[in-house]
């Protein structure tokens, strides 16, 4: 009996750590914002925000701050950021579309294109958690695996909300 109860303690530990999601408030010096990542992906704060990754590396996901002084160069710096990492975007594939998340609107451009690993989803979006601050995200997604991975990144975006 005794050793059942250290088995099922065991298990939950190792298995509830594991799946836990984590909180991150960013920048951890004067936090804008938080984000929550499943616990199965990789999430550290860089130099200018978050990064995070699907557990296989085919989601890329970033945020990061910016301010309302730097916001006319923000989509080119965001398209000069996706070039860097060998994400190309397919010319006339771009798409716009405007979203609400936890009350803060978001701007959305979408385009076709590719990575490293073949053909690609990607996304820039913005949305504003104080007056003088902008998140940028910029995803990318492997096509194909972005299905597998779609209720986790809803639930990340979804999780980004105003720090208080």
């Amino acid at each position: 009996m005794k050793l059942s109860i250290l088995a099922a303690a065991a298990a939950v530990l190792l298995f509830g750590t594991a799946a836990r999601a984590e909180t991150l408030l960013f920048p951890s010096d004067e936090p804008v914002a938080s984000i929550t990542f499943p616990g199965t992906w990789q999430a550290t704060e860089n130099e200018s925000g978050i990064e995070g990754f699907s557990p296989d590396e085919t989601i890329s996901f970033y945020v990061d701050v910016a301010t309302d002084k730097t916001s006319d160069k923000i989509v080119e710096d965001g398209i000069d950021f996706l070039a860097e990492n060998g994400v190309t975007l397919k010319e006339g594939s771009m798409t716009e579309s405007k979203s609400t998340v936890n009350g803060m609107e978001m701007e959305v451009i979408g385009w076709e294109g590719t990575d490293a690993a073949g053909p690609a989803s990607i996304v820039l979006a913005f949305l504003a958690p104080a007056p003088d601050k902008i998140l940028m995200i910029t995803y990318w997604g492997t096509q194909g695996e972005e299905q597998k991975y779609g209720a986790e990144v809803d639930s990340i975006v979804n999780s980004i909300k105003p720090a208080r």
